[in-house]
């Protein structure tokens, strides 16, 4: 492997590494809340419904764990709840 292409896979790395660190900022969090909000609303979706990628498929790590700990401790769908109800 070229220097250049190994250095490009540590920064690639190391990156990734370093958004798996990232907490979730609380406007976005809000924000991600009442999009789905919206949605549920407008689709006629039931609230309990909701789910993420992780949760229907054994191919991804999608959305992260410092997001997903907002769905697997149902804090997403109490707080989509409020604002649909």
């Amino acid at each position: 492997m070229a220097k250049s292409q190994e250095t490009f896979g540590k920064k690639e790395k190391e990156k990734n590494r370093m958004k798996q660190q990232q907490e979730v900022p609380s406007a976005q969090l809000a924000s991600l809340i009442k999009l789905i909000a919206h949605a549920c609303k407008k689709y006629d979706l039931p609230y309990e419904t909701i789910t993420t990628h992780r949760d229907n498929s054994t191919q991804t790590t999608c959305p992260g764990k410092n997001l997903y700990k907002y769905f697997e401790n149902g804090y997403v769908k109490a707080e989509v709840k409020k604002l649909i109800n």
